[in-house]
């Protein structure tokens, strides 16, 4: 069975910032993309197959708040997790990550370890979502192509 490592999208306009997460990511089994600008972020995206984002908010052009909003507006992306990663850290500013489709919202400086977790988390999350849309998906498709009836009988309450 061929398996592939999780692509996870690295999007900051400081180089050294997605090569330190790149650093990171490499050696525990991710292979990484990086983009320096929104424009770039989306366009990548759009063309790779992309498992998660790594999104800084400050960038120019377009700031991460309105990247994350059209990864999660867009039917095809919207199933990426997106963590943002800024140094940005009042509460409107989480809740306006949150608003965006922000799965996550980590502060910087991160700590490598949290940055781990949560991408396994948010990978496994998305793999179990993916189980069970083609679970719904094949019982839809027995169910569609069936010639017999079916009689569902629901047993009360209390009994």
């Amino acid at each position: 069975m061929n398996t592939r490592n999780p692509t996870i999208l690295c999007v900051d306009d400081e180089p050294i910032n997605c090569e330190l997460l790149e650093n990171i990511l490499v050696v525990n089994g991710y292979d990484v993309i990086c983009a320096s600008n929104g424009k770039d972020a989306l366009l990548k995206i759009k063309t790779r197959e992309i498992d998660l984002v790594l999104l800084d908010v400050m960038m120019p052009e377009l700031n991460g708040f309105e990247v994350c909003r059209e990864i999660k507006e867009s039917k095809e992306l919207m199933n990426i997790p997106v963590i943002m990663i800024t140094a940005l850290s009042e509460k409107g500013d989480r809740i306006k990550g949150i608003e965006a489709g922000a799965e996550e919202f980590l502060t910087k400086p991160f700590d490598k370890t949290e940055v781990l977790a949560r991408i396994k988390m948010l990978l496994r999350v998305k793999k179990l979502e993916a189980a069970l849309a083609q679970s719904e998906k094949h019982y839809r498709r027995i169910f569609e192509t069936s010639k017999d009836g079916l009689l569902i009988l629901d047993k009360p309450e209390g009994t």
